[in-house]
């Protein structure tokens, strides 16, 4: 009878303990990501942040081959910076605030900014002064949109800001010339009378005072983008829908060098000034001579929206890029490309489905960028082709008696 009371004490106890037992990422790794930020005192330190609400901050010091969760933000998180005398201290601009870390992201302290509805898409530290920070943005005022620019002195303890042009307009692009850090830039485009064109201002006293810059011939419609040679201030990229424009003059004239689309990032690197790169929809593209002709390579890559881009500063044959599917890396200068995200488990899951016949194989779609499968419970998993669709995939069909016969639904058609 004895023996029969202390086995119903077990019996009872592991369900309790059941409770407490912790969750553990099974994969695949990879996440929808819309900010990139590297040190630029140390390429091996870099960090992530998930495009979602709240968004994960992600860090890696060893150049992508191992990454940590290291914190969260309370906002979407839409670009990052990081100090270039301390990889611990990092800006993240969301909407309506701009945050602050002091301990390589584990924690943000909020700062707020003049106004409210600022969605800030680009952020940037002083080259030379560190305790200035500034940012492309745009504001909703009197029922539209216009393009700003914010800056503190302080480290974001204050900022003044400032609305560019009287268009409705947005900003999405910034730049701060490396030799010549008063030449500021700040890139977007405006609409009117059913027109969209690519914009850029420029300031020559370190974002005091804002003017465009020339216009830009044929329909590019939406400037993504804006930087500017390493060594060669007259230099300046910027990158629209339909193609890089690139200025000999400071900004005071454009020229068209190409046509790829959606060059929604560009980077330059000191390693080499005639190095760049541009982030697109499915692609990176590469110019090799200062910007006057671009290649493109996808080889490795899968997904769009390549917003995040970190060409290495001590290293002309390595890149860095980030879209919404995953973290990637080069080692030959941009022409192949591998993901680089173990440990990196911030992929939204939009459906699973495991087979009947099969329970250890297992359908997952992330993001509705990226589909992969599993035939031993999410130890590893192999990608799959994304399958023609119209909408949003919402769940994975598999059929009873064979784990290979898979449908997939979707909201659209």
């Amino acid at each position: 009878m004895k023996i029969k009371h202390r086995l119903l004490f077990v019996m009872l106890l592991l369900p309790v303990a059941a409770l407490f037992a912790q969750w553990q990422p099974m994969g695949p790794p990879g996440g929808n990501f819309r900010a990139l930020a590297m040190a630029s005192s140390n390429d091996n330190i870099q960090y992530l942040a998930s495009s979602t609400y709240p968004s994960s901050i992600w860090k890696t010091t060893n150049a992508g081959n191992s990454w940590n969760r290291v914190g969260s933000v309370s906002d979407n998180v839409y670009s990052m910076a990081v100090d270039p005398t301390n990889a611990n201290i990092v800006y993240a601009g969301g909407i309506n605030y701009m945050f602050r870390s002091t301990n390589g992201g584990s924690a943000w302290t909020q700062q707020t900014l003049p106004t409210y509805h600022w969605y800030v898409y680009e952020t940037k530290v002083h080259p030379t002064t560190p305790t200035t920070i500034m940012a492309a943005c745009w504001i909703y005022a009197n029922s539209y949109y216009r393009m700003g620019f914010l800056k503190s002195t302080n480290s974001g303890t204050t900022w003044m800001s400032e609305t560019l042009g009287v268009d409705t307009s947005y900003a999405y692009g910034l730049a701060i010339d490396p030799t010549r850090p008063q030449n500021v830039y700040v890139a977007g485009y405006k609409y009117g009378s059913g027109i969209y064109a690519p914009v850029v201002y420029k300031s020559t006293d370190g974002g005091d005072n804002f003017s465009p810059t020339g216009s830009f011939s044929g329909s590019s419609y939406y400037c993504y983008s804006v930087a500017v040679h390493q060594t060669n201030s007259n230099y300046v990229y910027a990158g629209t829908l339909y193609g890089v424009y690139r200025s000999t003059d400071g900004g005071t004239s454009w020229t068209q060098t190409s046509t790829g689309n959606y060059n929604y990032s560009i980077s330059t690197t000191p390693i080499n000034a005639n190095l760049l790169y541009s982030g697109g929809a499915g692609v990176i593209y590469r110019s090799t001579d200062a910007g006057a002709t671009w290649g493109s390579s996808s080889t490795g890559l899968v997904g769009s929206l390549f917003y995040g881009l970190a060409p290495s500063r001590t290293q002309a044959t390595r890149v860095y890029a980030a879209n919404n599917v995953d973290f990637y890396r080069s080692t030959d200068g941009g022409v192949n490309w591998a993901t680089a995200d173990a440990g990196l488990y911030a992929a939204p899951v939009n459906a699973m489905n495991n087979a009947p016949s099969a329970p250890g194989t297992i359908y997952i779609d992330n993001n509705g960028a990226k589909q992969c499968r599993s035939t031993n419970n999410g130890a590893t998993w192999t990608g799959l082709t994304l399958a023609l669709g119209c909408g949003s995939l919402c769940a994975f069909g598999v059929a009873s008696n064979n784990p290979n016969y898979v449908l997939e639904f979707e909201g659209s058609g």
